[in-house]
Formats: structure tokens, sequence, C-alpha cells
């Protein structure tokens, strides 16, 4: 018999073993089917790029067309999810929640850069370098 307080060494390696394991599973990240195509996901690395870059410092021109792109386009598709007759309701709510995920990055971003906070607004002037990555949203702008 064991002491009150006290674990035998078998168990002491379960518990063990199963936070591991735990750990494991926690960082292995669920993608479900359809999460990595369209729109959402290429606007989410745009949003997590600019992220970065304004935890470095100062923003360059090319991830500032990048925000305002990210901006335009993110508008769009929560219009385009909204008008959409051929989603279910759930879908749809799915949809909407990844959306606001990605407003909410850009919002705190532009919170620690409040000169972008001007390109939020709906009549915020689009820049050439925003119309030109717009066009091709997998290029990479000249100054990065």
């Amino acid at each position: 018999m064991v002491p009150s307080g006290q674990t035998e060494p078998g168990q002491r390696q379960k518990r063990q073993r199963s936070a591991s394991q735990r750990q494991q599973s926690t960082q292995r990240r669920r993608v479900r089917p359809g999460d990595d195509v369209g729109v959402i996901p290429v606007l989410a690395r745009a949003a997590r790029e600019v992220e970065t870059a304004v935890q470095k410092g100062p923003l360059k021109p090319a991830n500032r067309a990048r925000f305002q792109v990210a901006t335009l386009l993110l508008r769009e598709e929560r219009a385009r999810v909204k008008a959409d007759k051929t989603l279910t309701d759930a879908e749809r709510a799915n949809e909407q929640k990844r959306l606001d995920g990605l407003a909410g990055i850009l919002a705190k971003t532009a919170a620690r850069d409040t000169s972008l906070i001007v390109m939020l607004g709906d009549d915020a002037p689009v820049t050439a370098a925003a119309k030109a990555l717009r066009r091709d949203p997998f290029s990479r702008p000249e100054s990065n």
C-alpha cells in the first residue's frame, strides 16, 4: 500500500503520458474540408502578414496596400456571403464567423498602427498599389 498523497510509479507514467498526448493533440490544427479553399484563406494570410509587419515596426507601402486590399476584399466577401442564396443558414453563419475573425485581426492591426484606420472607411481612396495588388492578389508588391 502507498501512503496517502503518493502515487505508484505506473500511475505517474500514465498521467505524464496522457498529458503529453493532450499537448500533441492541442498543437495539431484541425482543418475541416473546404476551409483551405476560396478567398478567406488568402485574406487570412494577408491579414497575418500585415499584423506581423506592424509588430516589427513602421509599415512599408507594400504592406499598406496589402492591408487595404484585404479590407476591400473582406467587405466584398461579406456582401457576397450575405446575398448568396445557395448557402444554408449554418454555412452562412460559419462563413460570417470566419469573416468576423478576419475583421477582428484587421481592426487590431489598425489599432496598433493608427495610420491604417483611415483605410478602413468606405470612402477611403484606393491607392494605385492597392489597385495593382487587387488585380493580381498573388503577386508581391515592389516595395516590400
